[in-house]
């Protein structure tokens, strides 16, 4: 009886967590990293870079299989400084369409510490904006604008 009573469970877990994965548009979100509480995606449709502060803007979504929640999370990420710094979240029950809590954070700039979800968030985020090249784009810019307004 025990067995079959784990085996319904762990069948019920795997459907569960499995139909909310189903949900995702992968079109939308970019898949960024896994452990046994979370998964963890980037809105590619409304991240945005700014080469003049050097700084990443975007959405996250952290699911959480094993409470039946996700969360999407405002962040701003200020590579220069190796920083971040949290806006605006919402926290959902599956298939809900209203958020059980949500609110505004600090907005306080905390250090990426390394070794941990907001480092991989970081390097994602970098490579989805193209930030290297725009960051180049930008300085060359700015050098030849420096030399044209010097002559």
């Amino acid at each position: 009886m025990k067995k079959i009573c784990i085996i319904c469970i762990l069948n019920l877990m795997i459907f569960i967590s499995t139909a909310f994965a189903q949900n995702i548009n992968e079109n939308r979100w970019f898949w960024i990293s896994s452990d046994n509480e979370y998964t963890t995606y980037i809105d590619k449709e409304t991240i945005k870079y700014n080469p003049v502060t050097d700084s990443t803007d975007l959405w996250i979504c952290l699911i959480r299989p094993a409470k039946n929640i996700f969360m999407l999370e405002h962040i701003e990420i200020f590579y220069k400084d190796n920083q971040y710094s949290a806006h605006e979240y919402a926290i959902y029950e599956n298939n809900h369409s209203i958020p059980t809590a949500s609110g505004n954070e600090h907005k306080i700039k905390e250090i990426i510490m390394p070794s941990t979800l907001g480092e991989t968030i970081r390097d994602r985020s970098s490579e989805l904006v193209g930030r290297d090249k725009k960051l180049a784009e930008y300085k060359e810019q700015k050098a030849i604008k420096n030399t044209t307004q010097n002559k």
